[in-house]
């Protein structure tokens, strides 16, 4: 199978690296600017040790794509997704399966009405994060990769990307659940987006905290109760996760959207706070520390 990136930053790069390491078919989508680095250094990847190893890419623009790939993997930000989508127009033939993996999930609606019947859920984890110089420094090993269609079904389509991707290093899986996985990727995502933002601090410092621990169960109540008003309902064992993740002793745990805001770099908060908070509004339902979140990244830091 043919597979198309779009965006070769932290989740897309290192995709990107993973798939040409095990001889998969992968193009970039990016910018001519971006083109011409990865054509002069190559896509490079630094690990937790310090060493680096550079991947020869096969790149193309939105001037050039062409519609002959199998599957694109979309991992934009989600402030860039209506450029995105223009840019991917030229990329979609009548068999094209679009996987996104987006925080929060309005994303799926837009992408819908553009490439209707052709875009699948979508839920990446890593943990990497791009650098200055265009790096992609891997803070911790591996890459997870669910996937599968909106309505639930079984399809032919999804075994045999799951099929595909089944010798490769991504921890790929089909799943006929993925609305409700990536409803609670967005939970994790946004309670530890407020609890580090509202705290100023990762989850080991919060906890060591007097009151640190009590705030951050405090934020996962409040998304849950959200969620729950909104018909999607996070699992027992996901919200399990998330209380875990968030008040675990000693972590280094921290969410890209709060490094960004602490970097001066755009942040993701409408899609993975503000629509929450907009949902809590329309439902009448309190949640006066999403608000809060919310509110301080949208206040560019002071340089």
């Amino acid at each position: 199978m043919r597979y198309l990136i779009v965006g070769a930053g932290a989740v897309g790069g290192y995709l990107a690296a993973l798939l040409q390491e095990s001889d998969h078919r992968v193009t970039l989508l990016v910018r001519p600017e971006r083109a011409r680095i990865l054509a002069r250094d190559g896509l490079v990847l630094a690990e937790p040790d310090g060493s680096t190893s550079a991947f020869p890419m096969e790149t193309v623009t939105a001037d050039t794509v062409r519609p002959e790939y199998d599957v694109v993997l979309l991992s934009v930000k989600a402030y860039a997704l209506p450029g995105a989508i223009a840019d991917l127009r030229g990329a979609i033939g009548p068999g094209t399966v679009v996987i996104p993996s987006l925080n929060g999930i309005a994303h799926i609606e837009a992408l819908d009405a553009a490439f209707p019947g052709q875009v699948l859920g979508g839920v990446c984890l890593t943990a990497t994060e791009l650098r200055d110089d265009g790096a992609i420094r891997i803070l911790r090993p591996g890459a997870t990769l669910g996937f599968g269609e909106l309505d639930g079904r079984d399809t032919e389509r999804v075994r045999r990307i799951a099929d595909d991707l089944s010798d490769s290093p991504i921890e790929s899986s089909a799943s006929t659940t993925i609305v409700a996985d990536m409803w609670e990727k967005w939970l994790l995502l946004a309670s530890g987006g407020a609890t580090n933002t509202l705290l100023g601090a990762d989850v080991g410092r919060i906890v060591a905290a007097d009151g640190g621990a009590r705030t951050a169960e405090a934020v996962v109540d409040e998304v849950v109760d959200v969620m729950t008003r909104a018909g999607h309902a996070p699992r027992t064992d996901a919200v399990q996760r998330a209380r875990g993740v968030l008040t675990e002793a000693g972590s280094h745990f921290t969410t890209s959207m709060y490094r960004d805001h602490r970097a001066g770099r755009p942040v993701e908060v409408e899609a993975v706070l503000g629509d929450l908070v907009r949902r809590a509004d329309r439902l009448d339902t309190p949640a006066p520390l999403l608000a809060a979140a919310a509110a301080a990244l949208r206040i560019v830091p002071e340089s």
